[in-house]
Order: C-alpha cells, then structure tokens, then sequence
C-alpha cells in the first residue's frame, strides 16, 4: 500500500515538471532565478497535490475498514451466508467473507487472523450447523470478541444472526439477536452495525 502512496506522489511530480519544462519551451525566462522559482513553485503544488491524494486515500481505506464486518459461520450455511454478504454491501458495508477474500494457495489462517484484525464489527450466523465447542469459528469467536470494540458502549461488537430457531450461544446471549429474513430484519441490522461503528442511523 505504501508503494501506491510513492506511486502517487511520483505521477504528480512528474506530471508537474512535465508542465514547468513546456512552458520553458514556450516562454523565455530572463534570468535563471526565474526557472527556479517556476520549479520551486511547481514542486510544491505538487507535493501538496500528492500529499492531497495520498490523505484522500487513506481516508477512504479507513472508512471501509470502519465498515469492515467480518463474518463468523459455519461452513454448512455458505450459500446462506453468501446472500447476506450481498445485502451487506448493497448497504454500503464491506464484509470480510473468506470465500471471497482468501485465494487457491493462500495460507487461510493468518488471512483470517487479519480479517478480523482489519474489521470494526463481527457478524455471530447462528444455526443448526453453527458448533463453538471446537475448531477455528470457536477461536475466531473468542478473538472476535476479545479484540473488536464497539463505539457505543451499550451495543456489542459481536451480533448474533439467527437463519433458524437454534438458540443463541452463551458466549452472545445478553446480545440482542437478529433474523435477517424476518420483518425488517435487514434495517434493524443496520440500526445495529451503525450504533457499533459510531454512525447516524438515518440515511
């Protein structure tokens, strides 16, 4: 990432002297402290441009990783899973699915580890094939909630969503749960995930 910020910077620099060097061509400079002061000028309306650019950048990446939610699941209910990812980014969030994150010959666990290091908020999808009594979901679970913190205070940076009647965890059950299915499941999540990422729950 840091290479694209230099990248960035480079282009703009370049593009400046590009523009200092025509207009040599175009007009004549009497004296040499004239072209230095052109270059001078120039360069720094290009730092600052590129610094621009690179602020700009990195505030976006910082949004998206506000709206970062990871999604704890089991297997089984990837098809199910996958449909909600897709709502998920309809409402302008940007979920962290394995599926679609980790690539053929990635290592999977460090990629999880960052997953859930990189996003603000975390997804419980309980089922019937949901088991928090061993494996990998158990510890991303317990690092889920051992690590992520919620902007207020009042709401859990770990929500429960239900696709069935199976009851939720005990590690979540003071957490009030969602049916994303249900009569307006989908807003009341949103409701949710914006009070933990510290957003107006208005649009």
């Amino acid at each position: 990432m840091r290479k694209q910020y230099l990248s960035e910077i480079a282009s703009v620099l370049a593009a400046a002297v590009a523009v200092v060097a025509m207009s040599t061509s175009i007009f004549k400079f009497d004296k040499f402290d004239d072209m230095k002061l052109a270059f001078a000028v120039a360069a720094a309306a290009a730092a600052y441009a590129g610094f621009f650019s690179v602020y700009l950048t990195r505030m976006r990446e910082r949004r998206l990783r506000q709206k970062r939610v990871f999604l704890i699941y089991s297997r089984k209910d990837k098809e199910s899973v996958s449909k909600l990812v897709k709502l998920l980014k309809e409402r302008g969030y940007n979920p962290w699915f394995d599926v679609e994150e980790i690539s053929p010959g990635q290592k999977w666990a460090p990629s999880v580890l960052k997953g859930l290091t990189d996003s603000a908020v975390a997804l419980l999808v309980v089922s019937k094939n949901l088991d928090l009594s061993t494996g990998f979901v158990a510890q991303e679970l317990k690092t889920a909630m051992a690590s992520m913190r919620s902007r207020d205070e009042a709401f859990s940076p770990v929500i429960p969503v239900r696709l069935d009647d199976s009851p939720v965890p005990d590690e979540v059950k003071e957490v009030h749960w969602v049916d994303p299915d249900g009569d307006k499941g989908l807003e009341q999540l949103d409701k949710g995930l914006k009070r933990v990422l510290g957003e107006r729950s208005g649009r």
